[in-house]
């Protein structure tokens, strides 16, 4: 593949075009848990850079664990609940194109090892200003992490279409501040702009196929 120190381009369909750029990311995997518990999630208030939001316990992979050991670690660490780890319930491709940064965040599933378990506030982990067990349809969005969206989206359908897999990328907001955002609606942000639609012929049924 031809490297290239120019700026990353998007095609005329508002994906980025890799392919023009140094393709030398710095990729990380981390493990969290979706622990259930009489129809409640195992959450915890983290605060970053001064904004607190709801989160599910989990972090980076070390060497030599296993992801369902790094997720069940992480919650122990986090929460003081240890759980008991099963199938993995959603992916996501986290990127910031101009750090050259990716984060593969694998969700998985678990139950606490003892019935009835009360999570703690651990003193090592200061961030961490709450942890409780919360209906995760009752929560405000905007005071939920933007990347747990697609898993409530999910709770609320019951998982109809089975495992979930998403991207966000890291962009800079009106304020200059980053955050992550949906993948697909900066690729529709594009479109939009590039192709825009009318009314009339967005509503136009599609033939599928070639």
């Amino acid at each position: 593949m031809r490297a290239s120190n120019g700026p990353a381009e998007r095609s005329s369909r508002g994906l980025w075009n890799y392919d023009s750029v140094m393709t030398e990311w710095r990729t990380r995997v981390t493990a969290f848990t979706l622990t259930q518990q009489g129809g409640k999630w195992l959450m915890l208030q983290h605060q970053r850079l001064g904004i607190v939001r709801w989160e599910l316990p989990g972090g980076h992979v070390e060497t030599g664990e296993s992801l369902e050991e790094t997720a069940a670690r992480e919650t122990l660490e986090e929460t003081g609940v240890a759980v008991r780890v099963g199938e993995l319930m959603a992916t996501c491709v986290h990127e910031w194109l101009e750090r050259r940064q990716r984060k593969i965040i694998c969700f998985f599933a678990a139950v606490p090892v003892q019935e009835a378990a009360l999570p703690a506030i651990r003193p090592e982990e200061p961030e961490v200003v709450g942890v409780a067990w919360r209906d995760p349809l009752s929560l405000d969005l905007e005071r939920v992490s933007a990347f747990l969206h697609p898993l409530i989206g999910a709770e609320r359908s019951k998982w109809a279409g089975g495992h979930v897999h998403f991207r966000m990328e890291h962009r800079q907001l009106a304020d200059g501040s980053f955050a992550p955002v949906p993948a697909s609606k900066i690729e529709a942000a594009h479109l939009h702009q590039t192709h825009p639609i009318s009314h009339r012929s967005a509503c136009r049924p599609v033939r599928a196929g070639p």
